[in-house]
């Protein structure tokens, strides 16, 4: 039987919405989630009693980046019946729900150096290990005039022809995924003039939501996000070159006391149909690539 995923283990409501269509299986319960702020707030919160209630369950904690995939991932997972709860979350908010009432059993960040942190604080077994390389792209909203030639050279060029657009990505001081686009953009030797038109968001699916809906025409968003059907028919993709931007190391470890479902899970994220999947989204993963 595959998991029973509970809270929210589906693309991201607003994501859904913005292209008129609710992609993911019905089995699964959805929360709304809600954007705006340090963390995605309600994205699946876990529920302590529902957990207590369920005899064989694994609370997940993953970075947002992983919201397409995931899900994808629990299809193939075989259990007894167990209940798989999913929160979906920044990085920066890792150490705090794992001091929470009712911590995860098992987090899947998108850098590895706040595990050695949370490692060392005795929140987290161990380190963990890798579980793949996040890859960056480069998205433009499909109604807009820069579509027409999607890259960074294009780009620069109607900035410099004082064409209105601005660029969004993730906050390069607190994400991951920001910082590696700002790693981009001054490799580029584009920052400096594209600054004016940076807007900064707390959660990559806000990043790509706003490009999505056309509020914003340019995004440097994780690849991971970009490859949903419902997505990619608002959105023109290229991808970063891999190496323009620090390596984005994937990586996932069991918290103190987790479930014994949650090692299990642990176990199957390394097996070879979880990695083959990470690489159809777009990660970096030996030997699929």
């Amino acid at each position: 039987m595959a998991a029973r995923v509970t809270a929210d283990g589906s693309v991201p409501r607003s994501l859904r919405e913005a292209s008129g269509e609710d992609a993911c299986m019905s089995s699964i319960n959805r929360r709304s989630m809600m954007f705006g702020g340090a963390a995605v707030l309600g994205a699946g919160a876990f529920d302590a009693h529902a957990a207590r209630s369920i005899t064989r369950s694994a609370n997940v904690l993953a970075s947002s980046d992983l919201s397409y995939v995931l899900p994808e991932i629990l299809r193939g997972f075989e259990t007894d019946g167990a209940a798989i709860g999913i929160a979906y979350s920044t990085s920066t908010e890792f150490d705090r729900r794992l001091r929470e009432a009712a911590p995860p059993d098992l987090v899947l960040g998108a850098d590895e150096k706040p595990f050695l942190a949370l490692a060392a604080s005795g929140l987290l077994a161990d380190a963990g290990i890798p579980l793949a390389e996040g890859r960056l792209a480069l998205v433009v909203n499909r109604r807009s005039p820069l579509a027409d030639d999607i890259s960074l050279g294009a780009i620069a060029e109607a900035a410099r022809n004082d064409v209105p657009f601005r660029v969004v990505f993730a906050n390069p001081d607190s994400t991951p995924y920001g910082g590696c686009a700002n790693d981009v953009l001054e490799r580029w030797s584009v920052d400096q003039l594209l600054r004016p038109r940076f807007v900064y968001t707390e959660d990559v699916t806000e990043a790509v939501r706003l490009v999505s809906t056309g509020q914003i025409a340019v995004g440097l968003v994780p690849k991971s996000l970009t490859t949903a059907p419902a997505v990619a028919r608002t959105l023109q993709a290229v991808d970063i070159p891999h190496g323009w931007h620090r390596p984005l190391v994937q990586r996932m470890a069991l918290s103190r006391g987790a479930s014994a479902e949650a090692q299990r899970l642990y176990a199957y994220l390394k097996t070879e149909a979880p990695q083959r999947l990470l690489a159809r989204f777009g990660y970096g993963v030996p030997g699929f690539e």
